[in-house]
């Protein structure tokens, strides 16, 4: 007759102390011996954390003991994740009340319960007591002792050394095993015959998707395989214990929620691992996926080949010269070449915004707590000026790689180009003459009529520089004339566009031409033959603009003889939203009023400052927010005129609460060139937002409505963002960050706008915060490493529909998306755009 044992009562009863917690660590069962041992009764310990029962480690408390504590936790933690036993030979622990009061040496096992389904439910812990022998050994290790203590003293000798040994080996262990999970390329080990699953990395999961795969089969584990080769081949390469290399292998993949099977491209390595004895114990398997990159080979390649044919069908159907068809495969590699040029441009001015972000927003930190050391904060200024211009010459990296924010409409471009004739004629100067030859017919395009207006403008003055240029050098010029020429195209056989009708607009001059050599290299950024010292980008941005536009920027220039650009841009028949009707036959209105005009570019400073004075204002021109501080404080102003993005330590709401101490109407307008500002300034105050570039007439009307907003305001009813109660304190921000600095320098932005932040570093974190805890604003970057922050925003917006959002990213273009009050901020930003954001929106 099978007895039946009452376990329960041979646990309670143990002369030896035991202790069994749940997988969480809390205490479920204890006896009496354990109980003694401790100083504690039943009900102080059950239901409690294990960790709970010692002292924590403190700072008082020695090395030992808080090694002890370290060495504790990760004992039950190899335990709970290997599911295997786990000893701990020698740790000592501050015992308050227990049979003998005070430090304890013990020696511990701890081992898994597992449950049906083979997770760990539950670790016993034995203990043994050896702080007797310990003592001995402390007091006088060199001390001769019976036979028996000797042994006894060696050994809790060794026990040391080798505990010393496992937690180094363990520590180690966990670094390569960080690696291996870390690594770029995908990595499994397949264990014996079978190729059973020991480790697989993040990567390999990525690849065949979620599956549980560990301890089973390669041909269980990925069945789909069978047919292609693989289970042959990974067989081959265990019986021969020979590597094996294969670059762009096909592999078929059945992934969770894809119909059928996926095709992918893999660079793979299998490599034996032989025994000392000459046997194989498994295969690590590692490699990359290059799909992406072998489609991107082949649509190049197939880009390439059509472009061979039309290239060819070209030169056979005009039988065109030797000097021809080299002329068109120079244009075609000269475009491939900036193309690629272009991809690299914009990786890296996106990666330039993030760390520009990080030394501006830490420069701006550092000036808050400068205030009593002036030198310092002047030095702090001219590093920040550094960075603005930084900003702008990513900006300018974008333009040329494809990638800048554009707002493009339906344009009517012959109104347009008559609107800029005023403009033009200003940016060029006296003794240069503006011609410009319209095609009378209405000529639509899809284009952002602000960035073309601001490429134009620069086309031209790069025109009046090549001119002023031949005027210093010839003893002889023809007088300096600029062309400015619109007519449409019917485009058929060019390598470079679509066919179709286009509308050619052309800026000609008649200055000093390029060589050979010089036009070889004017489209690429960075280059310059000015003589002044050009920055080298105006080219390589009005490039990228057209070519942004689905268009395409043609150069011919014979040195001595002038240049002339060619922008061709598609046709469409939609209907014109550019410019508005009532701009272009609406009077132009001017004033007498005092005008202050804040602009750090001294060209744009001169023609602002020109179209001013034209229209009748008194006018003061200032580079900087310090230059314009000192002026108000000595004389009244009706109108302020401000780029936001100007140099100094002031604020352009300061500015303005300044200049309305002593003209409390004031008018304010504040100017800019992108944006993300512009749909923010929309938020400060009461002043009004003009973007860059703006032609006399738009800057006369805003002037005026500035004006005449001001005159219904109650004298002393406007205040400065200073006076405005600051609206974050106190408010609840979850942050997501990728990049670890950013991340932290962003934090403590908020925190010192008086938000409560919690920052994450992924969307699977901030996912659990928003769980945990409600909150005010989401503040997100675009491009997390482990999901989207729009698809983020989205779902805590469904979860919390009060939530407002701030999307940041050092790609100026704007992610298309649907959601309810949300602001683009782009990177890098600086603390005052910052709080304005964040205020604004927490308001």
């Amino acid at each position: 007759m099978q007895r039946c044992i009452d376990f329960a009562a041979i646990f309670a009863c143990s002369p030896n102390p035991y202790l069994l917690m749940a997988a969480d660590f809390s205490v479920v069962a204890v006896n009496q011996a354990y109980l003694n041992a401790i100083g504690r009764t039943e009900a102080e310990v059950l239901d409690r954390p294990l960790f709970t029962l010692f002292s924590p480690p403190a700072a008082g408390q020695s090395r030992e003991q808080q090694e002890s504590f370290a060495a504790l936790q990760a004992s039950l933690h190899r335990v709970r994740d290997r599911k295997a036993p786990d000893t701990l030979a020698l740790v000592t622990f501050q015992i308050r009340g227990a049979e003998a009061d005070g430090m304890r040496y013990w020696s511990c096992s701890h081992t898994p319960v597992l449950d049906q389904d083979g997770q760990v439910e539950f670790i016993l812990q034995h203990v043994i007591d050896v702080t007797e022998a310990h003592g001995r050994y402390r007091r006088d290790p060199e001390q001769s002792y019976p036979t028996t203590l000797q042994v006894e003293q060696e050994i809790l000798g060794r026990v040391r050394q080798v505990q010393e040994a496992n937690r180094l080996l363990y520590a180690e262990r966990l670094h390569l095993l960080r690696l291996f999970e870390e690594a770029p390329g995908f990595i499994c080990f397949l264990r014996g015959r079978e190729h059973s699953f020991e480790l697989a990395n993040r990567a390999w999961f990525d690849l065949i998707g979620e599956r549980d795969i560990i301890g089973l089969p390669l041909r269980q584990g990925v069945p789909e395989l069978a047919g292609q080769g693989y289970f042959e081949l990974i067989d081959h390469v265990f019986e021969s214990a020979r590597p094996y290399i294969g670059s762009g292998m096909q592999m078929f993949i059945n992934r969770e929620g894809v119909p059928g099977l996926t095709q992918v491209y893999l660079d793979l390595v299998l490599q034996p691992i032989v025994e000392s004895d000459g046997s194989v114990s498994g295969i690590l398997l590692q490699g990359n996926d290059v799909t992406e990159q072998l489609h991107a080979q082949l649509e190049l390649r197939r880009y390439r080949e059509r472009l061979e044919e039309l290239v060819e069908e070209r030169t056979e159907a005009l039988r065109a010269s030797e000097a021809e068809r080299r002329k068109a495969e120079q244009a075609l590699l000269q475009s491939q070449k900036l193309e690629s040029l272009g991809k690299l441009t914009g990786v890296v001015a996106h990666d330039f915004n993030n760390v520009l972000q990080i030394i501006g927003g830490n420069l701006q930190l550092l000036l808050r707590q400068q205030r009593d050391y002036p030198q310092l904060q002047e030095r702090t200024r001219a590093a920040l000026e550094g960075v603005s211009k930084g900003a702008q010459l990513a900006s300018q990296l974008l333009a040329f790689s494809r990638r800048q924010a554009l707002a493009p409409q339906v344009t009517a471009m012959g109104p347009l180009l008559e609107q800029m004739r005023g403009l033009l004629s200003q940016a060029v100067g006296r003794g240069i003459e503006v011609v410009l030859e319209l095609d009378p017919r209405d000529s639509r395009v899809f284009i952002d009529p602000h960035q073309f207006e601001s490429m134009l403008v620069n086309l031209v003055i790069n025109a009046r520089d090549a001119i002023r240029e031949k005027l210093r050098t010839d003893p002889a010029p023809d007088p300096g004339r600029v062309v400015v020429r619109m007519r449409r195209e019917q485009v058929l056989d060019n390598p470079l566009l679509a066919p179709g009708e286009y509308l050619r607009i052309e800026v000609e001059d008649n200055g000093c031409g390029m060589t050979e050599a010089v036009r070889a290299r004017a489209f690429e950024p960075f280059y310059s033959n000015k003589s002044n010292g050009g920055t080298g980008l105006g080219l390589s941005t009005a490039y990228g603009f057209i070519g942004q536009s689905g268009g395409h920027l043609e150069l011919h220039s014979t040195e001595g003889s002038g240049t002339t650009l060619a922008a061709l841009l598609p046709l469409t028949e939609e209907a014109a939203s550019w410019p508005p009707a009532e701009t272009i036959s609406a009077p132009i209105e001017g004033g007498s009023e005092s005008v202050l005009l804040i602009e750090s570019d001294s060209a744009v400073r001169e023609v602002t400052a020109d179209l001013l004075d034209d229209l009748g204002y008194q006018v003061t021109a200032c580079a900087d927010f310090d230059t314009a501080e000192q002026y108000l404080r000595s004389r009244p102003v009706d109108v302020v005129i401000v780029e936001f993005v100007a140099p100094g330590a002031q604020r352009p709401a300061d500015l303005l609460h300044l200049a309305r101490q002593r003209q409390p109407r004031a008018a304010a307008l504040f100017i800019t060139g992108q944006l993300a500002q512009a749909a923010q300034l929309h938020r400060v105050g009461d002043a009004l937002v003009l973007q860059k570039p703006f032609g006399r007439a738009e800057l006369a009307e805003k002037v005026r409505e500035a004006l005449a907003q001001m005159q219904d305001v109650p004298a002393g009813a406007s205040a400065s963002a200073g006076e405005v109660a600051d609206e974050s304190a106190g408010r609840r921000v979850l942050l997501v960050e990728d990049d670890l600095n950013l991340r932290q320098l962003t934090a403590e932005c908020l925190a010192q706008l008086g938000c409560q932040v919690v920052a994450c570093a992924s969307g699977a974190e901030a996912r659990q915060e928003a769980e945990q805890a409600a909150f005010d604003l989401l503040f997100t970057d675009i491009n997390l490493t482990d999901s989207s922050g729009i698809e983020l925003a989205r779902e805590l917006l469904g979860r919390n529909p009060a939530l407002r959002v701030v999307l940041a990213s050092g790609d100026a273009r704007r992610a298309d998306h649907d959601l309810p009050r949300t602001v683009f901020l782009t990177k890098p930003y600086d603390l005052k755009s910052l709080q304005d954001v964040v205020t604004s929106e927490l308001a």
